[in-house]
């Protein structure tokens, strides 16, 4: 491994991560980082090596760690992802950017990130649904609270959505979130004050009686 490059990251520190932080790790969760200036991308990496990390500079490259790893936070340079993309449309693009990656993944945190005179952007992007806005340079002290809380109140709605599937099961017998079950759950309603004959087909194992027995 070799030095840390020079530290663009303002107020604050970058340590160099010992090399097991190079290896992902299941147990930690997923930090995205999208951020143009390829110096800082890298410094941010070696900062948050507690976390599994992906980076990406543009808007095409941010979607496939998007879905692929399904951050819980997302870190996104407004100002730069635009530059990167090859917009001339600035910060709009990179609000346009954030919300877009909100609609593909509702729960995810996104922290925004801009340069100094970009905070009404910043602030449009927390009032359109980013969780946080930070100005640049950053103050690490501060990113570091922040997402570390952004982690800990992703992980609070999950668990709140697991009991809340649990709690609200659409089937007597039957746990599940997932929409496709949902909607069988929801054609099983309507079938069942009927008399008409239905022909349920499954692999053994996977829950058929509970079908049965509701309907």
């Amino acid at each position: 491994v070799g030095p840390c490059p020079p530290n663009n990251l303002g107020n604050g520190s970058v340590n160099k991560p010992p090399a097991s932080t190079t290896a992902q790790s299941r147990d930690k969760p997923w930090l995205l980082i999208v951020e143009a200036d390829i110096e800082l991308k890298t410094q941010l990496r070696w900062h948050f090596n507690n976390y599994n990390v992906a980076v990406a500079e543009a808007a095409s490259t941010a979607m496939s760690p998007l879905t692929e790893q399904e951050p819980s936070v997302v870190l996104l340079d407004l100002d730069g992802v635009a530059v990167a993309s090859g917009e001339s449309n600035g910060v709009n693009f990179g609000v346009e950017l954030m919300q877009e990656i909100l609609r593909l993944e509702q729960r995810v945190k996104v922290i925004v990130t801009t340069e100094a005179d970009g905070y009404e952007q910043g602030i449009r992007a927390v009032g359109l649904g980013a969780y946080d806005y930070v100005p640049k340079p950053l103050n690490m002290t501060s990113v570091d609270l922040i997402i570390q809380r952004a982690f800990q109140v992703h992980e609070l709605e999950m668990q709140y959505m697991q009991r809340r599937s649990k709690d609200e099961s659409p089937l007597e017998g039957l746990v599940t979130s997932d929409p496709a079950m949902v909607k069988v759950c929801r054609k099983i309603e309507k079938i069942a004050p009927t008399d008409l004959s239905c022909l349920l087909q499954g692999e053994s194992g996977t829950g058929k009686e509970v079908i049965v027995r509701a309907i």
